[in-house]
């Protein structure tokens, strides 16, 4: 992996795609490498499990949304945004 992640938030995290397509489709090798990373860095180890609660949440929140789909998406793009902004 190229990427230096021990400086990284859960919010860089939750925009990085390595991150999400470990946590929406894990492998060994992904998971020994998250594994080893929260190993070597407490914060890091804590930013991970920030970010891993938020896309449990929003899963859940996901399965039972009473928005309306057109709704939902455009409250998505909106975050996607102000991610991106902030």
């Amino acid at each position: 992996m190229d990427k230096d992640y021990i400086t990284y938030s859960a919010d860089q995290l939750l925009n990085d795609d390595f991150f999400i397509q470990s946590e929406l489709h894990p492998t060994e090798k992904s998971r020994a490498f998250w594994s080893d990373l929260q190993i070597k860095s407490a914060a890091l180890s804590q930013e991970i499990e920030n970010a891993r609660l938020f896309l449990r949440t929003i899963k859940i929140d996901r399965n039972c949304s009473s928005l309306a789909a057109k709704d939902e998406h455009a409250l998505w793009q909106r975050m996607f945004i102000l991610g991106c902004q902030g």
